[in-house]
């Protein structure tokens, strides 16, 4: 079993902006979250930081209500889950498996990058894994995603798989589809 730490930094800026050296308690008013992933085999630490505007989004309905309409987005997207975590509004999957996203192709959402065979995202086979997370806000919510995949040559040229990076679309689209779903159950425009 894996375990995917994400750090969420909560504070406008990071402690080594706000020149802490390492180990030091944050100042206050900074707040750290720590959020667990359990996924495949492996162990990996991801940080996502509130300033990063691929990782996170704020919506302007209450946390409850974002957490519900970010269920339903990822069952629109057909995105497996196999991490819900209801209680700390976490959910996620570890290894997503498909040809495209919502109509596009895989490389509009990750950067594989490209050889004699062309644009690796769209010519081998891509895993993905992805975790969202719903935090409150004072006016709202933000809702923080994150995205990494590999991708391995469909015809058994290479054992080594190549990493993929986001392209920050589907973080995007997600914060968009839960803002947008969010807003049609509270009745707003």
């Amino acid at each position: 079993m894996t375990v995917f730490r994400w750090t969420v930094v909560l504070a406008g800026l990071s402690a080594l902006a706000l020149g802490c050296a390492p180990g030091t308690t944050p100042p206050a008013g900074a707040r750290e979250n720590t959020v667990d992933l359990v996924a495949g085999r492996g162990a990996r630490t991801m940080t996502i930081e509130r300033d990063d505007p691929t990782r996170a989004g704020r919506l302007s309905v209450p946390p409850d209500q974002a957490w519900d309409a970010l269920v339903r987005t990822y069952e629109m997207l057909e995105i497996p889950v196999d991490t819900y975590v209801a209680g700390e509004r976490r959910i996620g999957s570890s290894a997503w498996r498909t040809r495209r996203i919502a109509g596009r192709s895989m490389s509009h959402w990750v950067d594989c990058g490209q050889g004699l065979s062309g644009v690796y995202a769209n010519t081998h086979r891509v895993t993905l894994v992805i975790g969202s997370v719903v935090e409150p806000e004072a006016d709202g919510s933000l809702v923080y995603t994150r995205l990494e995949g590999t991708a391995r040559s469909v015809d058994g040229a290479s054992a080594h798989d190549l990493r993929c990076t986001t392209t920050g679309e589907l973080e995007l689209l997600i914060t968009r589809t839960v803002g947008q779903l969010a807003q049609m159950e509270a009745g707003t425009p």
